[in-house]
């Protein structure tokens, strides 16, 4: 359920981002953090499968979705764009 909020919240700044800067700059913050927490292929802990399966998970979607602008910007971190690519 937190990360649920969590997508929600990302989703939200993502949509706001490129209106406002302060939205743009906790969304690129809190996906750095994202991010870090995803491990190298092939290695796995309790955190890295959180961030996987209830971050990831629920950013996944259609195209025009609510959370189409997050996964644009997922895109740009190489651990999040990894992991959002075994949902596309």
């Amino acid at each position: 359920m937190l990360f649920g909020n969590v997508t929600r919240y990302a989703a939200d700044l993502a949509r706001r981002a490129a209106e406002e800067p302060e939205a743009d700059a906790q969304l690129l913050r809190l996906l750095e953090d994202l991010d870090r927490a995803i491990l190298p292929e092939g290695e796995d802990d309790p955190v890295d499968n959180l961030v996987w399966a209830s971050f990831v998970e629920n950013a996944q979607g259609v195209a025009g979705d609510a959370e189409a602008p997050l996964r644009e910007r997922m895109h740009s971190f190489p651990n999040l764009a990894r992991a959002l690519s075994h949902y596309e």
